[in-house]
């Protein structure tokens, strides 16, 4: 198949991933606000609850696109009005170029999508990685079910080789700093 053929190809199944994306999106909002939910209670030992909704009154980031409710719609300018761009990995790029270009380095936007990462109108935007809901430093979307452990401090070798803290990050307190390694293997197959 040629470059132009799987472009094509991923063009034509990233219009049905926007749908998708939109719906896996809310699922994914849904079942991160559950998993938070139920380690909260799991730690006060209460019984779970609803998540409270993400909203930027409650969290204190007034004005953040990140909350909002079209919050996929958000491009890489939106965010940096209030943010610093993220420097080393672009964003509001089209998807199926980049994996058309990536010498099987990048999953398919089908494979993205099932792993829980979204890919607004077929590109990586700044939503692809940050969720308002996630409860982990810089807002970072964990996919459910990853195991989550402390970032690494270059400066502390003891940090170099830290093992899973769990699934759920039971331990780590609300607004850790994690690896975001779970998250770049949605999308990057990292020699898979």
């Amino acid at each position: 198949m040629s470059l132009a053929q799987a472009a094509r190809t991923t063009s034509n199944s990233l219009s049905l991933a926007g749908t998708q994306d939109r719906r896996a999106l809310t699922q994914y909002q849904a079942d991160l606000a559950r998993l938070i939910a139920e380690e909260d209670a799991r730690s006060r030992g209460a019984a779970p609850k609803a998540a409270p909704e993400a909203t930027p009154a409650a969290t204190g980031v007034a004005g953040c696109k990140l909350f909002d409710a079209d919050a996929y719609r958000s491009t890489a300018q939106d965010c940096t009005a209030c943010h610093a761009l993220h420097s080393t990995h672009p964003v509001d790029f089209d998807y199926a170029a980049g994996t058309a270009r990536s010498r099987g380095e990048l999953r398919s936007a089908a494979e993205v999508v099932r792993r829980g990462v979204f890919l607004p109108d077929g590109q990586v935007r700044c939503v692809s990685c940050h969720d308002a809901r996630s409860r982990w430093a810089h807002r970072l979307a964990i996919p459910p079910g990853a195991g989550v452990r402390p970032s690494v401090n270059v400066a502390d070798p003891s940090t170099y080789e830290r093992r899973v803290a769990s699934t759920d990050g039971r331990g780590l307190s609300d607004g850790t700093s994690v690896s975001p390694t779970p998250l770049c293997k949605v999308c990057h197959t990292l020699g898979d």
